[in-house]
């Protein structure tokens, strides 16, 4: 069995490996080729780079599409070339037998097309659900008409949809019930880490990029009237502005730039504790490593973390409200965080393990 990975549109390995995602992303189809004598073709948006980067399967081959398409400066050109690459099927050796999987819902048209060209299987996978994302995000209403379209396109021809928590598939099942037997949850896979380096019992650490989503400016004020110091990991456009509120602030909380995965969750080891302060999520993998790593999460209660976050018994949730984290961790130490930090873990290892969720993927295959 071949399996056709479609990257999402405009990401290269390159990518992958420029940010630290590169080896956790792999991680599932090394096993899957590994256990189920599987192939794996990775169709990323890259050139003859990608090729350059080494892969620990010999079962796993890099398919650059600007090897075989020529990139344009010009990035309208590109999308109306993205429309042609389901016609190269021959030259990729896809046929019915194939399954082609999307890695998110940007640019599934890609993967419709070849599926339509080819006569093989489709499994739409979205990391997060774009639709409900970019309606969360108020967007305009065009650009909400666009990811709507391109959500009913893909139910329509996919054979499966996968999205990787149950509050999204009840969304889409009430917007388009037609489609709702196509529904599928696979959650988001991490791996526990069994040795923990507690050397930041005073330190608090939040992860994630430094955008409007992750609502960092309220985290960032309420630490300031705590005593604890939080470090931040990640990168993005509020850095600057964000800077600035730690220094008016006076705030104890340091920005240490982004990491890549591995050394992540080395350091996550690190910590007691770890806060986040987003306005929504899908299946966040920054909270489900930070549980994975024995960190006790305090979160807000919004949704994709209240999926995971049992208050009181793996986790802990409170309201995004003024001073209401502040006075939280005034308290924290009452509780038994040793046990807390046991149940995140099993938790992790129930639902979120690789060889769990790679159990799932294999058996959505080999429905196709």
């Amino acid at each position: 069995m071949t399996v056709i990975i479609l990257f999402t549109y405009g990401i290269s390995l390159v990518n992958w490996q420029d940010t630290g995602l590169l080896n956790r992303e792999l991680k599932i189809y090394e096993r899957l080729a590994s256990k189920y004598n599987l192939t794996f073709k990775l169709l990323t948006f890259g050139d003859e780079s990608d090729l350059d980067i080494s892969i620990p399967s010999e079962r796993i081959e890099i398919v650059p599409i600007y090897t075989f398409i020529k990139k344009s400066n010009i990035e309208t050109i590109n999308y109306i070339k993205s429309l042609f690459i389901g016609f190269q099927f021959k030259k990729l050796n896809i046929d019915k037998y194939s399954i082609i999987k999307t890695n998110q819902l940007w640019g599934a048209w890609i993967g419709i097309i070849l599926k339509l060209a080819s006569r093989s299987k489709l499994l739409v996978r979205t990391g997060y659900d774009l639709l409900t994302f970019k309606t969360l995000q108020k967007k305009t209403p065009y650009k909400i008409f666009l990811f709507k379209s391109l959500t009913k396109i893909s139910l329509k021809y996919c054979d499966y949809y996968v999205v990787t928590s149950n509050r999204d598939k009840e969304f889409l099942q009430l917007l388009f019930p037609k489609y709702q037997n196509k529904l599928t949850v696979i959650k988001n896979y991490v791996e526990i880490i069994e040795q923990r380096n507690l050397l930041n019992n005073e330190k608090i650490i939040s992860v994630g990029r430094l955008e409007k989503q992750k609502n960092y400016e309220y985290l960032i004020k309420e630490i300031s009237n705590s005593n604890w110091t939080l470090d931040i990991v990640g990168e993005g456009t509020q850095k600057e502005s964000l800077n600035k509120l730690i220094k008016d602030n006076k705030s104890n909380a340091n920005l240490i730039g982004a990491m890549d995965n591995t050394n992540l969750l080395k350091k996550l080891t690190e910590y007691k504790l770890y806060v986040s302060s987003t306005l929504y999520e899908g299946n966040p993998k920054s909270i489900l490593e930070a549980m994975a790593a024995g960190c006790v999460v305090i979160a807000p209660n919004v949704i994709g973390v209240t999926e995971i976050i049992d208050h009181g018994v793996n986790g802990f949730l409170y309201e995004l409200k003024e001073n209401e984290l502040s006075n939280f961790l005034k308290t924290i130490n009452d509780y038994k965080l040793d046990e807390i930090s046991e149940m995140a873990k099993k938790y992790i290892l129930d639902n979120h393990d690789v060889n769990i969720i790679s159990e799932k993927e294999y058996s959505l295959y080999a429905k196709l």
